[in-house]
């Protein structure tokens, strides 16, 4: 896989849009983290269909 592809930009952008560690330290954005959890887990589900096991 090239470094520069779509997916490996989109796998960048997700790092970036779903900070994890931040969210899991402070209770009060728990919630907010599953759902955008959730979110990421859908995406990478998509990405999978779309590409391929990478």
């Amino acid at each position: 896989m090239p470094p520069n592809s779509k997916v490996t930009n989109c796998v960048k952008f997700m790092g970036k849009k779903f900070p994890f560690e931040r969210e899991m330290k402070n209770p009060e954005r728990r919630e907010n983290f599953d759902k955008k959890y959730n979110e990421l887990l859908l995406s990478s589900k998509v990405l999978r269909l779309t590409f391929g096991e990478l």
